[in-house]
């Protein structure tokens, strides 16, 4: 049984897909936008929301970008009814657990919604983990973001005679993301910072090792030269705050 925000500005579905959640056992829980959906989000956990695209206020694509940061154990199931190739890869990139175009029956959905519960079983052990990612052009550091305070669980400069970690061309940047993929493995959330943070490029070298990592980046640029708790601070600001884009 999981724990379901459902999320459509058309009562209908609300009443009928919610109905049918409900009798495959799972807990249902509607909203009717996605301001609706953060504020419930606010007092209690829900293992999947599951929300329209179109919505007024705050649509389902924001909503995904804001449960990524203030709910990263949330899987999220986005429903459309414009099936466009590149909405579609948008919503993948930044984190959706699944798409679905209107119309569906209601078995199409729980067939999906189960998918995502036996995955969910079959990680439910792991450690959820939050890390943020310093990189300027010196060095790389990775901090495990604990209640209290960081640990520093990667730090990584280039050898005399190499480049940047984010080189695409360069043999050390291929053992410097290997390190990072392995070490980021329990991940739930990943915050990426630094001066004119790449985090784009970063995703997309991540990708090579860990495809399921690539999707729960999330770039902010920084000052130069912060302290370690700074980048802490402002890290767990990020994961804590589901007003934050």
């Amino acid at each position: 049984m999981l724990s379901i925000l459902l999320v459509d500005d058309e009562p209908t579905i609300r009443l009928a897909l919610g109905d049918a959640l409900a009798r495959a056992g799972h807990r249902v829980k509607r909203a009717s936008n996605g301001g609706e959906a953060l504020a419930l989000g606010t007092t209690e956990h829900f293992d999947v929301v599951v929300a329209d695209v179109s919505m007024p206020v705050i649509d389902g694509i924001t909503l995904l970008r804001r449960l990524r940061i203030s709910s990263p154990g949330t899987d999220v199931l986005l429903m459309t009814a414009y099936g466009r190739v590149p909405d579609v890869i948008r919503a993948f990139k930044l984190g959706a657990e699944d798409y679905m175009t209107k119309p569906f029956t209601d078995d199409e959905l729980l067939a999906r919604i189960q998918r995502i519960e036996e995955r969910r079983n079959q990680s439910q052990e792991k450690p959820m983990a939050r890390y943020a990612v310093w990189m300027d052009r010196q060095n790389a550091k990775i901090f495990k973001m604990n209640d209290l305070e960081g640990e520093v669980v990667l730090h990584w400069t280039p050898p005399a005679g190499h480049g940047h970690p984010d080189d695409p061309a360069g043999h050390e940047s291929q053992k410097f993301y290997e390190q990072v993929a392995q070490q980021l493995k329990d991940a739930k959330g990943i915050l990426i910072t630094g001066p004119g943070v790449g985090h784009t490029q970063f995703k997309h070298h991540l990708d090579k090792f860990q495809p399921a990592l690539a999707k729960l980046v999330i770039g902010v640029e920084t000052a130069d030269h912060p302290t370690d708790g700074q980048i802490q601070a402002h890290a767990r600001k990020r994961f804590n705050d589901p007003l934050v884009a």
